[in-house]
């Protein structure tokens, strides 16, 4: 009796001890808000706010703005088509709303080339006949 009791007391310690280990994580996180806009102040959409490395990720709305959880000193990568991508590294000391301007990523294209589109003609053989032939 007295082991299946300190065999139960045992687990109930090892839960606690887990339980308290992922609610110290839960708390490290910290909420992050922000917006996200061009050179010219303008809101950008759509933009892929994540944190490399983990599963953590986001996008800004319509207006520009987004929330984001993440612990102190992670790294937010802000990533849009036609966009230079932004690296922010996260301060718990940080004002209450981040402003990110994101700078157009310009390049240039040096050769197109164009193809002539070939159509083939598919004949299917399947009921022809010894006798028969196929006209184009």
């Amino acid at each position: 009796m007295k082991r299946l009791s300190f065999i139960l007391s045992f687990i109930v310690c090892i839960c606690v001890a887990n339980t308290n280990d992922v609610f110290s994580q839960k708390r490290e996180l910290q909420q992050f808000k922000g917006k996200v806009t061009n050179l010219q102040g303008e809101p950008v959409r759509a933009v892929s706010i994540y944190i490399p490395g983990t599963g953590r990720y986001t996008s800004s709305d319509m207006n520009g703005d987004f929330s984001v959880e993440a612990k102190h000193k992670e790294t937010l990568r802000f990533s849009h088509i036609g966009m230079k991508d932004v690296l922010i590294q996260l301060d718990k000391d940080f004002p209450s709303e981040l402003l990110v301007r994101m700078k157009p990523d310009t390049f240039q294209i040096n050769n197109i080339f164009i193809q002539k589109k070939q159509i083939i003609k598919a004949v299917s053989y399947t009921h022809l006949r010894a006798h028969e032939t196929v006209l184009d």
